[in-house]
């Protein structure tokens, strides 16, 4: 049986995470990695409290963000915040599939990401140029520029085309990793937790399964063979819109078919305890190790060809 914990404890966590994170986010040395982190305490009130909770942390976020000098784009961050916490909070509150919030919470992070581009743009900074400066940085912080300035260049041209090609795909691979580990860190906080219904009743939080019920369509597993066909062939090599969306496609479609060869292994593990221990390197080795992410592809192909797609309640 999971632990009953005090609504009252939680929420005082939750708050003082919150607290926290809005600190963090006024440091510049952690601003950006604090910031999309905050629907975090935003979903555990949701799905506590009635709507006005989430409603004012994301104001208060937002005056903080103002105040510190983001301007304008504090009000897009604050309202993003508002929006996946509540989408998320209130899926987790009514025990309902936890895949259409991560959707949710991916296309909101998403559409901010875009408007951040915006911004930097109406200020004057391109990606090409932030690749270029922060790799002149690294070289002048370490030292090495490879011993010939002219292959330094070249490897500069390069990160800057890869930027280029992946940036879509990239886009919504960031989105989608960051929806998820709102939810995920949200569901422990959240794990065993008591709720008050309106009538009176109160019922502990059951969490639906993430891993052991991921199935993807068919039609994934065909984008990425036909983009990965596009890759290996050079296909539209020459057309440079049509060049970036194939490498982006056989990114993200290889991306959540990894994800798929992945959830294959966590049902195979059962309900070991020990699972928990092995997820982590898994996909810390998948991210790391090219080869061993394409092992994750085809596994994850190979699971979507020979079982039914039916998935476990």
């Amino acid at each position: 049986m999971e632990p009953h914990h005090s609504a009252f404890r939680l929420q005082t966590v939750a708050l003082l995470l919150f607290a926290a994170l809005i600190a963090a986010s006024l440091l510049p040395q952690t601003s950006w990695a604090a910031i999309w982190f905050l629907p975090i305490p935003v979903i555990v009130f949701t799905a506590l409290k009635p709507l006005w909770w989430p409603v004012g942390l994301s104001v208060v976020f937002t005056i903080c963000l103002f105040i510190a000098g983001y301007g304008l784009s504090s009000i897009a961050l604050g309202f993003a915040v508002f929006l996946i916490g509540w989408v998320m909070g209130d899926s987790v509150r009514k025990r309902e599939s936890p895949y259409a919030p991560i959707v949710v919470g991916t296309l909101v992070i998403i559409m901010l990401e875009l408007v951040l581009f915006a911004l930097m743009k109406w200020l004057g900074f391109t990606l090409n140029e932030i690749v270029s400066q922060s790799l002149q940085q690294a070289s002048a912080a370490t030292g090495f520029t490879g011993g010939n300035p002219a292959l330094w260049n070249t490897i500069i041209q390069r990160a800057q085309e890869s930027v280029r090609l992946f940036l879509p795909g990239g886009v919504c691979i960031f989105g989608f990793v960051v929806a998820a580990l709102n939810l995920v860190a949200a569901r422990q906080f959240l794990r065993g937790a008591s709720v008050l219904e309106e009538d009176g009743t109160e019922r502990t939080i059951e969490l639906r399964p993430l891993l052991r019920t991921w199935r993807l369509p068919y039609g994934v597993a065909i984008v990425y063979l036909a983009a990965l066909f596009c890759y290996l062939f050079g296909i539209f090599a020459h057309h440079a819109l049509l060049w970036q969306a194939v490498n982006s496609a056989a990114l993200v479609s290889g991306f959540f078919v990894g994800i798929e060869g992945i959830a294959f292994m966590w049902r195979r593990l059962g309900e070991r305890k020990i699972r928990f221990v092995i997820l982590v390197p898994l996909i810390i080795l998948g991210a790391a190790i090219r080869l061993v992410g394409q092992l994750y592809i085809v596994i994850g192909i190979m699971d979507m060809i020979t079982h039914e797609r039916k998935p476990d309640v």
